[in-house]
């Protein structure tokens, strides 16, 4: 298949439009959990900035999708819109279940570079969501989240995964049909936005002392920050294995996860304090 061609096109752009789940998972039923924890989901510190987070990036893609021109690639951005701001029901539908404070949703400044801004939030939710699938994985295997709610999540995730190979691809699409100059860099912003995140998570996974954490963290320590970074690039190998082995395979998050994983093999093992 050569990138560039009416082919390519169909292809990615199919990726999202068969697969898409039809209806409202916002109205799913939760699995019912013990109330030890719930008390330790409602601990957890970033649900509101999480919504308000997905709530942002939905309203840029499908402000995005109005401005496209293709009718192929405007149907798959439009539903790619439909699903995020599903996500957000999705999420506000999970935070009102387990009795967790939801966060007035504000109206969103566009901005005037929708492309910029597309391609931004989806290099930065690709990023999030490779962190927080591994971080589901994880949590399933401690048997911190039972397998109920371990299901509903990783059908979220893999919905969301959908996004990064359908932006990895149309993104190499535009760089040969329409001579973009386009390259990794325009990953930097996503990059440095996300760096924070990334820095607190390795210093979560890297204390060991038990006693020092919240309730809600403490499933952590069994996994140092190497083999987490190897869960998290086995979960993403097997979500790839779902797509088109002809299209182009998201690598920024992949190239992170690796990278780190190499200095975490060779740096001082010492303790850190949990800055979770």
């Amino acid at each position: 298949m050569n990138i560039g061609s009416y082919e390519s096109k169909k292809r990615f752009c199919q990726c999202l439009t068969e697969s898409h789940i039809p209806g409202n998972l916002s109205s799913q039923h939760w699995p019912t959990l013990e109330p030890s924890l719930i008390g330790q989901i409602q601990s957890l510190p970033f649900w509101g900035e999480c919504l308000l987070t997905q709530h942002y990036r939905a309203q840029i893609v499908c402000a995005f999708a109005q401005t496209l021109k293709d009718p192929m690639v405007k149907e798959a951005v439009m539903l790619q819109g439909d699903e995020q701001m599903r996500l957000v029901a999705t999420l506000q539908s999970f935070l009102k279940t387990y009795s967790i404070p939801l966060p007035a949703l504000p109206a969103v400044m566009i901005p005037k570079n929708l492309e910029s801004a597309f391609i931004e939030v989806g290099y930065q939710n690709a990023l999030d969501f490779f962190w927080v699938d591994g971080l589901r994985a994880a949590a399933h295997q401690a048997k911190f989240i039972p397998d109920e709610l371990n299901e509903h999540l990783s059908l979220l995730f893999a919905e969301q995964t959908r996004h990064t190979v359908f932006l990895v691809n149309w993104m190499a699409y535009q760089k040969v049909k329409l001579k973009k100059r386009w390259g990794e860099w325009r990953a930097a912003p996503a990059l440095w936005n996300r760096s924070g995140l990334f820095v607190r998570l390795m210093a979560a996974f890297s204390a060991k002392d038990i006693d020092e954490r919240p309730d809600a963290m403490r499933w952590m320590v069994r996994f140092s920050p190497e083999t987490f970074l190897s869960l998290c690039l086995f979960t993403q190998k097997q979500r790839m294995q779902t797509f088109d082995a002809e299209l182009l395979q998201p690598q920024l998050s992949v190239n992170v996860a690796t990278f780190a994983r190499e200095i975490f093999k060779v740096w001082p093992k010492r303790r850190v304090g949990s800055t979770v």
